[in-house]
């Protein structure tokens, strides 16, 4: 069983570890196999499968952000958290059958 913290997640999936705790808050995000001194632990398998259902029902979505810097800037891959307002009856469904929740 191989562990991730917020590091290795947002290495893999590009979510950041602001963006975790605000999943982990909302009840999106699955329980941590371990807590640590230094933070939490979660086992690959379950964020691997938790990030693909949230992908597929519209949860998260990949986008592209431009972020300035002083030699002028670069495009960036990045992963968004979508509102729950702004997703409709069927991907909330699809949610719930993937994820186990929100149903």
């Amino acid at each position: 069983m191989t562990m991730m913290g917020t590091g290795e997640i947002e290495q893999k999936h590009g979510l950041t570890r602001l963006q975790v705790f605000k999943l982990a808050a909302a009840g999106d995000w699955p329980e941590p196999a371990q807590e640590l001194a230094r933070g939490r632990l979660w086992e690959e398998s379950v964020v691997d499968e938790r990030v693909e259902a949230m992908l597929e029902a519209g949860r998260l979505r990949p986008a592209r952000v431009f972020r300035k810097s002083e030699d002028g800037g670069e495009w960036v891959d990045v992963i968004q958290i979508v509102p729950w307002k702004y997703l409709d009856e069927e991907k909330m469904r699809t949610w719930g059958t993937a994820a186990g929740q929100r149903t």
